[in-house]
């Protein structure tokens, strides 16, 4: 086990399942203590054993079941952390929704939760982080899409709010270059999830013609998986970044420069 990162301690939220998940696993490997953070325990449950599967003990693993829309859950949590683990070094914020819609299509209750799930939440974690991660020269990685710098007719609120999680990183990042916090984000192109499966438009996606849309919506020639935004995460938070802010890093195979590509 490659320990590069043993010694730190992460908060991973939305670590429950799909990106998160495969973040949390990937730390695991590298030796990072883990606060895992999600709304569904059982499924944590399942991650924690998995990382302990990777090699990480489980006394490194905290898990935390919470509503992080919800203030008083996000202090809890951070409250928990501190006690477990006595500092923050990591906050990789991965909870997030994916909602499709057109204009037309989209009601104010879909945008309302878009805007609660993908911005409250990581303006609340983040906002209560940040006092630990001070002590610690800490690093923060957003968890962003290509749909935040693409026209992606359908996508219209889920682009909107991660347009404006690019726009709180590049402006925290420099709120917070002061106290030495570095904060970036990891901009996935088509990353095959059950949070794609399941908000997925009536197509009815299977594992088969999901591939077939990943080759065709990026010129590497396949989808995103989780394992490479996971390597792409532990290198922002690694010292070998230690001199990169404010960066939104596209993981998108060329997606974000192929303007003739879905």
């Amino acid at each position: 086990m490659s320990c590069f990162l043993n010694g730190r301690v992460a908060i991973v939220t939305g670590a429950s399942s799909g990106i998160g998940a495969g973040i949390a696993r990937h730390l695991a490997i590298l030796g990072c203590s883990l606060v895992l953070v999600g709304r569904n325990e059982e499924n944590l449950r399942l991650v924690q054993a998995e990382c302990v599967d990777r090699g990480l003990d489980e006394d490194k693993i905290l898990v935390v079941k919470a509503d992080l829309g919800n203030e008083k859950d996000v202090k809890e949590l951070l409250k928990k952390s501190i006690e477990k683990f006595q500092k923050v070094n990591i906050l990789v914020n991965s909870a997030g929704v994916l909602a499709y819609g057109s204009l037309e299509e989209m009601t104010v209750d879909q945008l309302d939760s878009l805007v609660a799930g993908n911005l409250r939440t990581l303006f609340l974690v983040t906002k209560h982080s940040t006092p630990h991660l001070a002590k610690t020269k800490g690093s923060i990685v957003n968890i962003s899409s290509t749909s935040s710098r693409r026209a992606s007719p359908g996508l219209l609120g889920y682009g909107m709010t991660k347009a404006a999680v690019d726009h709180f990183t590049k402006t925290v990042a420099i709120e917070l270059a002061p106290k030495q916090i570095r904060v970036n984000a990891v901009s996935p192109g088509l990353t095959v999830t059950p949070l794609y499966k399941k908000a997925a438009p009536n197509w009815n996606p299977t594992d088969d013609n999901l591939e077939e849309e990943g080759k065709r919506w990026h010129p590497l020639g396949r989808a995103c998986t989780v394992e490479d935004i996971a390597r792409c995460v532990a290198f922002l938070v690694s010292d070998e970044a230690s001199f990169t802010t404010g960066q939104i890093i596209p993981v998108d195979g060329g997606r974000h420069v192929a303007q003739s590509l879905r």
